[in-house]
């Protein structure tokens, strides 16, 4: 999961800056996430600094899932490993391409933001299984890195995901970019409705 700021980075060579082709999210493929009312505790840390942080998952809205941070918090959109791509015009069948997960699947689609905003590149594979321990347990994982650059500066960014089909979410996350902003969240606890 990649934050990122929509300002930024250089020409990417071969990027075609025309608008991608925008597939409606309900024609995509897309993960099973766990069931609405599943809550979760996570340990994050942003460039050093820690906390607990709560969720709750709501009911997606077609390939996006939908959660809750905090008790009263208002709903947010996420699509695994690609937290920019929500309300944004993007090719939702090449992300969609990646489910069902297999190890050495990759896919690579543009995201536009806004009309004249800028253009990132992204590209997302699946380089294997693994076995993750967090606090809340230990996970059997596939291991999704994605790799992002935009058209407009320099910025680049890098992230890994650990997503666990049994719990239906990821259950560690690790990002980072090239202007020197490190996240970084883990499962904590879970309890499903």
């Amino acid at each position: 999961m990649l934050r990122h700021s929509l300002t930024g980075a250089a020409l990417v060579a071969g990027l075609a800056l025309a608008a991608p082709s925008v597939v409606p999210a309900a024609a995509a493929a897309g993960p099973t996430y766990a069931p609405p009312g599943t809550t979760m505790t996570w340990i994050a840390t942003t460039n050093g600094t820690t906390r607990t942080v709560k969720t709750e998952v709501l009911a997606p809205k077609g390939s996006e899932a939908r959660f809750r941070r905090g008790t009263d918090g208002p709903a947010r959109g996420w699509y695994p490993s690609c937290w920019s791509c929500v309300g944004q015009d993007f090719d939702h069948a090449k992300y969609g391409a990646l489910w069902p997960l297999e190890a050495g699947k990759s896919v690579d689609f543009l995201q536009r933001a806004g009309k004249d905003g800028p253009v990132w590149r992204h590209h997302l594979e699946v380089t294997g299984k693994r076995g993750v321990t967090t606090p809340a347990g230990r996970f059997e994982t596939y291991v999704i890195r994605q790799s992002v650059t935009s058209d407009k500066g320099g910025w680049k960014g890098r992230s890994t995901t650990w997503w666990a089909p049994s719990l239906g979410w990821a259950v560690k996350y690790r990002s980072s970019d090239n202007e020197g902003h490190h996240w970084s969240e883990q499962l904590a606890a879970v309890q499903r409705p």
